[in-house]
């Protein structure tokens, strides 16, 4: 049997869908747009609501707005102060009009909170009953990749001190659970990780009813804090998918470049993803690699249009007919992505910013670090290039040397706030507080990350291709490096024990040690193996693992191959996860 994500896509989309079941007026928190998007599957999300049912949309920080009497006015939020002040003074003005019922729904669940602020506010007995739950708190990205959309996770985390996302994401689990089995072999990383882990369990027992009897198809789970690794996500990514992501950003797998793919076409826009053969193909290459990939595409593409002419009997004929409709959106795809490539290769190769950038980062990842790193750094100031990038770099240095020396501090927050202004302090010591941003000598005697790299063997000069080390010119990423070294083995368990040198090294508890039952693979058997990323995943190390999973196919004795399903937070990229922090 397979994980077939489609079916937590249906339940997600008939549960949304439901909430719109009589004449209503929709009212929204517009941080959940994204994820509404990914559970209709479309960006247009007015089109895909009950046309009949729903007379009017609009977001909770809109002006206040009007409803018809034989309405019901419908809220769908997350439960975040600003939001529920700005739903508060929608239902006071509301309830003056008259609406004969306003409803409430909270993704994905009502929390103390909510019930709180609009007592306080006045509006909790204005509302039909009670708030309700509304349980669509992770989509389907693709055909192996689930997200909860959540990117404000590791601030709320960290900052605001709010756990809540930690009881989404075990509730999230209960759900895979509920579909695919009982997870029964889970391994897990860090603080966040553990406080998941037993929220899980509580919730295990509370739905032992839907648990019981069912067939696990997961085999096993490796649960991650994003903290156990703040190198990999600053870096520059260096496949197809994660350049995309870096350089131009992409929602729900939508790319909208800032150039023209084909004139020809008035929507510019390109939906990455698994149903795009060609994409599918060259997501996960190194960059240097996708232009061979594409030519060989086109070839191919080139020897199925000759055949027409060796056809002879009718039957070849209407078979070749059949086959030309894919044939030539093949060849329409192919032609886009040579067009997107091309663009990306121009990046590549005319940006020397970006390129000094990537040997800085070179330097970096390798411990060949000089005077002419720090004067790279500089360089980066000095040409007030944006400043999220210019403190994404810094916060690389100080977590690859083990810190910043303070008259390195002092330094550069000085040439800081001469080129970026006073309020670039505050960004500083958020940084700080986050641990994005080390002093020498606050951590451990060792340097963590020079450690790690030598005894994960995280860099490799001249890599193979198709090995993980390719996302990232050299460099392979931390937690894809932890589970690969895991999964080297018959016994996953004994494997995992062996690696305790490299994760005591890292922040938080580590899941299980010694004394846990050893985990041996059952041969001739493919096994799923679920992999949660708590505080984001980067594209480029979802493909580290698939690439990974790639090199696993063929079953040996020491090694039978797996089957990779991601779960996560939210998408990110070292841009997206300062954003979060700083902005």
């Amino acid at each position: 049997m397979s994980v077939n994500l489609s079916l937590i896509k249906e339940h997600n989309s008939a549960t949304l869908l439901q909430v719109f079941n009589r004449k209503c007026v929709l009212c929204y928190d517009p941080a959940l747009e994204a994820l509404f998007q990914l559970v209709l599957g479309t960006s247009d999300l007015r089109s895909a609501l009950p046309q009949d049912n729903v007379i009017e949309v609009h977001k909770s920080n809109d002006r206040l707005f009007a409803c018809d009497k034989s309405a019901t006015a419908i809220f769908i939020l997350q439960s975040r102060i600003e939001v529920l002040k700005q739903v508060a003074n929608h239902i006071n003005h509301l309830s003056t009009s008259g609406v004969a019922r306003i409803r409430v729904y909270v993704v994905p669940r009502n929390t103390l909170m909510t019930e709180h602020l609009f007592t306080v506010e006045g509006v909790r007995s204005k509302i039909d009953g009670a708030i309700r739950d509304l349980d669509i708190d992770l989509g389907v990205l693709d055909d192996d990749v689930l997200t909860m959309m959540q990117p404000r996770a590791l601030k709320e985390l960290l900052i605001d001190k709010d756990p809540s996302v930690l009881y989404a994401v075990a509730k999230s689990m209960i759900k895979l659970e509920v579909f695919f089995g009982p997870i029964t072999s889970i391994r897990r990383k860090g603080a966040h990780s553990a406080v998941v882990a037993k929220t899980l369990e509580q919730m295990r027992t509370e739905a032992a009813d839907l648990l019981t009897g069912q067939t696990s198809i997961i085999d096993s789970l490796f649960l991650f804090d994003r903290t156990c690794d703040f190198v990999t996500p600053l870096l520059m990514q260096a496949t197809y998918h994660g350049a995309l992501d870096e350089l131009y950003g992409m929602q729900n797998n939508i790319l909208k470049p800032p150039f023209t793919i084909d004139e020809a076409d008035s929507d510019q826009s390109i939906t990455l993803d698994s149903t795009d053969a060609i994409f599918k193909k060259i997501r996960d290459v190194a960059l240097t690699a996708v232009m061979a990939k594409l030519n060989q595409s086109a070839h191919k593409l080139k020897e199925k249009e000759e055949q027409r002419a060796s056809l002879k009997t009718l039957t070849e004929i209407k078979e070749y007919s059949r086959q030309l409709p894919a044939m030539q959106e093949e060849k329409k795809r192919l032609s886009k992505h040579i067009v997107v490539y091309t663009e990306v290769r121009k990046v590549l190769t005319e940006n020397l910013d970006y390129r000094k950038a990537c040997d800085l980062q070179t330097d970096l990842l390798s411990g060949n670090i000089e005077k002419e790193t720090a004067h790279l750094l500089e360089e980066m100031i000095w040409k007030e290039m944006p400043l999220n990038d210019v403190l994404k770099t810094i916060c690389l240095y100080s977590l690859c040397t083990g810190g910043l020396k303070a008259d390195e501090q002092k330094q550069w927050k000085r040439e800081l706030v001469q080129m970026y202004g006073i309020s670039v302090i505050a960004k500083w010591e958020r940084l700080e507080a986050m641990r994005l941003l080390l002093k020498a000598g606050e951590v451990k005697r060792i340097n963590v990350f020079t450690t790690i790299r030598k005894q994960l063997k995280l860099y490799e000069n001249s890599p193979l291709s198709g090995s993980m080390h390719t996302t990232y010119r050299g460099f392979c990423p931390v937690i894809p490096a932890i589970i690969g070294a895991t999964l080297d083995g018959l016994d996953i368990q004994r494997q995992w024990v062996n690696l305790k040198p490299s994760l005591s090294l890292l922040p938080g508890p580590t899941y299980p040690e010694e004394d846990a039952d050893s985990d041996v693979a059952e041969k001739g058997k493919t096994r799923v193996i679920l992999v949660f990323f708590i505080g984001g995943v980067t594209m480029s190390e979802i493909g580290a693992l698939r690439l990974l999973q790639r090199q696993m196919e063929q079953e040996t004795e020491e090694q039978p191959p797996v089957k990779f399903i991601f779960a996560t937070t939210s998408m990110i990229t070292g841009t997206s996860l300062l954003e979060s922090f700083c902005d």
